[in-house]
């Protein structure tokens, strides 16, 4: 029997200690700027009756430290995890040894498998700072620069690869990391994490530019304008954002449009010398701001060089223009705010910034003549109203004082309704929906108060 107990130790320990298979993740991330982030591992289990596992990591694949023991073997779904502050592309290798218990250790696994540490970027796609890539708790123009510079870049094959703007750690700053930025855009983190970023040094480029808003002149109410922002002497101005804040009572912003500052064409023909990529070159990094008419505020846009150009834009131009419609009569500021610049190097670019100021004049009320005239067999009929109008009509008569065609042209708010998207029309028919004859007719407008009458010549 003594015997018996012992072969069956015998074969015990030879099954526990052929047994140890392991397996390892092919990347495991950690960055410097979280320090609760985990490296994790996992492995198969070992057969045979396991106490324990020893668990031993190397950071130069020599020389291993046992780390901790585990009692079970983990999971991919439920790793072993082991805190680590690394540099980025550190080199880990990890081994196991199950132990029973009574202490008797097992062969240790293999440790063949490399695993990469790569570093996480701030703005994590699954992280709570989405899009943040230069880890300041904004999603702003810096975070598009980082993208911009290392577009379409490999890690490990480019020098200019930049794992902040590797949101989704495939390895290549693409069209998924574009997306994080564009989702986010303008996201502000404030509390959203209780402990210290690692930010980008605030440094100064040591250049500045100055950026001004054209005022149309002799602007009446109802009337619509463009407001162009103008960059003057700008020098690698390679990113920017800012807002936009305007007065909603004396003005309405119908639409933000992209300017011709950072064009191929203008970027071409002010970067001589330098390295660019000019050749089938996308169009500029372009993010439009949501318009807010209450309170009167334009949600940061960007404007910046194309994706992967390497050089910013000098010189002078349109940054951008927006299209305004004159509310009332009086005087309206129109300004910038929360400009931030970037060079080509990341520094950010001293602004000076000019306002606009719009003088607006009151709308008067009048009926002016049709167009064409004569006509044959459509015509357009502007008009200006003082005041908001319930209803506005415009009655058409023949030469004997008869209503020809009664044109109801609704609720309409104090302004200008010349151009053709905003006169009243008429088809040239009567309330039958036949065409009139040639010949001499009159058309009345009423508004409120308001009345006036005009003549008009059909001519076939």
């Amino acid at each position: 029997m003594p015997g018996n107990r012992l072969l069956i130790a015998f074969i015990m320990i030879l099954t526990f200690t052929c047994s140890v298979f392991y397996a390892s993740v092919n990347y495991v991330y950690c960055d410097t700027y979280d320090d609760d982030t985990l490296l994790q591992f996992y492995w198969a289990p070992a057969s045979g009756n396991v106490d324990h596992y020893n668990v031993y990591l190397s950071t130069n694949g020599a020389n291993y430290t046992q780390v901790g023991t585990t009692p079970t073997a983990p999971t991919q779904a439920s790793p072993y995890s082991i805190p680590v502050i690394a540099e980025d592309e550190c080199n880990y290798r990890l081994k196991v040894a199950a132990v029973d218990a009574v202490g008797t250790v097992g062969p240790e696994s293999d440790p063949s498998d490399l695993v990469l540490c790569k570093l996480r970027s701030p703005g994590d796609v699954n992280g709570t700072t989405k899009g943040d890539a230069d880890g300041d708790l904004r999603v702003g123009a810096r975070d598009w620069a980082v993208l911009c510079a290392s577009w379409e870049q490999k890690r490990g094959v480019d020098s200019s690869f930049n794992y902040r703007a590797d949101f989704d750690y495939d390895d290549l700053v693409n069209d998924t990391d574009c997306s994080v930025i564009s989702s986010n855009w303008g996201s502000v983190y404030s509390g959203a994490i209780g402990k210290p970023i690692q930010q980008f040094p605030v440094v100064s480029s040591g250049s500045s530019f100055k950026v001004s808003l054209t005022a149309p002149q002799n602007l009446k109410a109802g009337e619509e304008a463009f407001i162009d922002i103008l960059a003057e002497e700008a020098e690698d101005l390679y990113t920017m954002d800012f807002e936009v804040s305007f007065d909603p009572n004396t003005v309405r912003v119908e639409e933000i449009q992209q300017g011709t500052f950072f064009s191929a064409t203008a970027i071409e023909s002010n970067q001589s010398g330098k390295s660019l990529r000019i050749g089938n070159m996308p169009d500029p990094s372009w993010i439009a701001g949501k318009i807010n008419q209450s309170p009167g505020r334009i949600s940061p846009t960007l404007v910046a060089v194309p994706l992967g150009l390497v050089a910013g834009r000098n010189g002078d131009g349109v940054i951008a223009r927006f299209k305004i419609v004159a509310r009332s009569g009086g005087t309206s500021t129109i300004s910038l705010k929360n400009i931030h610049a970037y060079d080509s190097k990341l520094n950010a670019i001293a602004v000076t910034n000019f306002d606009s100021i719009l003088k607006i004049e009151a709308t008067k009320n009048l009926l002016e003549q049709n167009y064409p005239n004569p006509f044959n067999p459509e015509t357009w009929i502007p008009y200006a109203i003082a005041e908001e109008c319930d209803n506005v009509i415009i009655t058409i008569y023949n030469l004997l004082g008869q209503e020809v065609r009664r044109l109801d042209l609704g609720q309409r708010t104090a302004g200008f309704y010349t151009s053709k998207d905003r006169a009243a029309y008429w088809d040239g028919k009567n309330t039958d929906g036949t065409l009139v004859a040639s010949g001499l007719y009159f058309y009345q407008i009423k508004a409120g108060d308001f009345s006036s009458i005009r003549k008009m010549v059909v001519l076939k």
